[in-house]
């Protein structure tokens, strides 16, 4: 007598190990996707910023927009290289006021007011950038600056040549390449 006798015979049998196992499986893929979401808050890439002009640097979440306050300095984001032991920031990246102010506008209210109050008129081209995604992509792809450590200029990302020059990042002691460093 095999098992498919027995189940034919005790269809009870048969339509409950059926309800177990569906159970089952709806119960282990909403305990899945109960975790992931659970840590998905943890999860948050961290990049390198500095106050300094990249002396020292401290890692914070990648959601933020450099320039950024952080204990009444400003913080832009370092980016770190190793050669051999020694560690050094290679370059300074931020957001021009322009873009950052668009990338980190509110979502979209009625133009005029905001909870009664009257809305400035930067304020409400803010808002209005932030409801047309092509300006929050123009921002992110084109309003960055960049400079090495101790340079008083920033260079602007549309002048490509530049901008390369400035991410060639050669070993200080000029042995070698550097290697990126992750926070």
């Amino acid at each position: 007598m095999g098992i498919r006798d027995v189940l034919q015979r005790k269809k009870h049998l048969s339509t409950g190990l059926a309800i177990g196992l569906v159970v089952l499986g709806v119960g282990g893929i909403v305990w899945q996707l109960m975790a992931n979401s659970a840590d998905s808050r943890k999860r948050v890439p961290n990049d390198f910023y500095t106050v300094d002009d990249g002396q020292t640097w401290f890692t914070a979440p990648a959601t933020n927009l450099a320039p950024f306050d952080r204990d009444g300095k400003q913080a832009v984001k370092a980016w770190v290289y190793q050669c051999g032991p020694k560690k050094f920031v290679g370059y300074l990246e931020r957001y021009t006021p322009e873009a950052r102010q668009t990338l980190a506008a509110e979502p979209p209210a009625p133009v005029g007011s905001v909870s009664g109050e009257k809305v400035k008129g930067a304020e409400v081209a803010a808002r209005k950038a932030a409801a047309n995604p092509a300006a929050a992509m123009n921002a992110s792809m084109n309003g960055k600056e960049y400079k090495r450590p101790g340079e008083k200029e920033w260079t602007k990302i549309t002048d490509r040549r530049k901008v390369a020059e400035i991410m060639m990042v050669k070993c200080p002691d000029g042995s070698g390449t550097p290697t990126a460093m992750m926070p």
